[in-house]
């Protein structure tokens, strides 16, 4: 967890000062970190997106409900340079076409192919979400329908079930302060 004074910084200081997203800053030290401990210069990591891309005008996904999340691999490449590795995740994760939207549906419903060459890919290992920052979202004042809970909400799965990944990393903002 980030102190809200870090997190001030991270939100509103560091995305201007390298005129990038929040995420962009996360995922950059995520691999720095991860490359630092392997000794690799690029990291293959699993992205997760809420999925709700605004790829074609004429579609309105605001009344949709469900789940619309996508999962999809990038290998993001560092360097020592802090602000040159910033730089150079940023542009990989903004070459991925359409955030990634495409990916399983070439490796689930594409030709044969393609599935073959997709399933044949080495695969991520670390899963990587940032979810965004929630402290607007449940203000008293806005009438809201649902507010987080106080009370212990227990297990979120079995016990039993099997893992996502080897290691799932879910971060967001909420009472002013990132916690992953």
């Amino acid at each position: 967890r980030l102190d809200s004074g870090l997190t001030r910084q991270l939100l509103q200081e560091a995305p201007s000062a390298y005129r990038t997203q929040v995420n962009d800053l996360l995922l950059t030290a995520l691999a720095r970190v991860i490359a630092r401990w392997t000794g690799e210069s690029s990291v293959l990591v699993q992205l997760e997106g809420h999925g709700r891309e605004e790829l074609f005008e004429d579609t309105d996904l605001v009344r949709s409900v469900g789940w619309f999340t996508s999962l999809f691999p990038a290998r993001l490449d560092v360097q020592d340079d802090l602000a040159a590795s910033i730089k150079q995740v940023k542009e990989q994760l903004r070459g991925i076409p359409d955030k990634g939207l495409g990916y399983a549906t070439l490796r689930y419903l594409g030709d044969e192919a393609s599935r073959a060459a997709l399933a044949g890919l080495a695969q991520p290992r670390l899963t990587f979400n940032y979810l965004g920052q929630f402290d607007g979202s449940f203000a008293e004042q806005d009438d809201t329908l649902f507010t987080p809970s106080g009370e212990a909400r227990g297990a979120e799965q079995s016990a039993d079930a099997p893992l996502g990944n080897w290691l799932t990393i879910n971060g967001r903002v909420y009472g002013g302060e990132l916690s992953l």
